[in-house]
């Protein structure tokens, strides 16, 4: 299995390896911050229930171990699981794993998206239990929108992170392994996934929060900003006349 990267001047094997380890270890780091963020958020939505955080910390511990283990096996071929090779007049690194070790990365994969999956599901438990509650259906499922946008950013995160993967597995195919295309596209979706998903949710609750504290929009700040020097003398000179 070889994945592509492009590079813009050569590196030594060594120095190809100590970059792929950097970024892998930052990934896993990543992601299970992030996945530890969503959890607890479905379980404050799900008002703290004992149930939820027994599956959630049991499916949480699993998938880590084994996004671990396959973490570790891969970067445990060394030096050698990165080489270079020059095609049209472009260096690229290519990330050869062994055929021994081919299970590594789909294993990893699939337990960081089951447990996704699971986030997901309890999400959507939350969606139809309140609907059905209401007469009114969904728009009335929370007397804060509070609740609305744990569900929606943690259904989007899943629907973001399936393309993610789904855009690796693709990538995996032998005709597709040297596409520089799906490369590309990969590295998009993993950035997004990586760098604005996170703070992203984190601000959108901040601001979600204070819009019900406050009761106020947030066209209330940019009022607020476009008022805040005094109007010129033309202003009071025709309000007099």
């Amino acid at each position: 299995m070889t994945i592509l990267l492009s590079l813009s001047t050569p590196l030594s094997d060594q120095r190809g390896y100590e970059l792929y380890a950097l970024s892998q270890t930052s990934t896993f780091a990543v992601v299970l911050l992030l996945q530890g963020m969503l959890a607890t958020r479905v379980y404050i939505l799900l008002e703290n229930s004992r149930k939820v955080l027994l599956s959630l910390t049991a499916c949480f511990i699993a998938d880590q171990v084994l996004s671990l283990v396959s973490f570790v096996s891969v970067l445990s071929v060394g030096p050698k699981l990165v080489s270079e090779v020059a095609a049209l007049g472009e260096t690229f690194c290519l990330t050869t794993i062994p055929d021994r070790l081919t299970w590594a990365i789909p294993v990893g994969a699939a337990a960081s998206l089951a447990f996704e999956m699971v986030l997901s599901v309890y999400a959507l438990c939350y969606i139809f239990k309140h609907a059905t509650r209401s007469p009114r259906g969904l728009p009335a499922m929370s007397s804060s929108a509070l609740a609305t946008t744990l569900v929606r950013d943690n259904i989007l995160y899943f629907v973001i992170a399936l393309l993610s993967m789904i855009v690796k597995a693709l990538q995996l195919l032998p005709s597709l392994q040297l596409s520089i295309a799906f490369a590309s596209a990969y590295s998009i979706t993993l950035s997004l996934l990586m760098v604005r998903l996170g703070p992203w949710m984190i601000l959108n609750l901040r601001r979600r929060h204070e819009k019900d504290v406050s009761g106020l929009e947030e066209i209330t700040e940019m009022a607020t900003v476009q008022f805040a020097n005094p109007p010129p003398a033309e202003y009071y000179e025709e309000d007099i006349f």
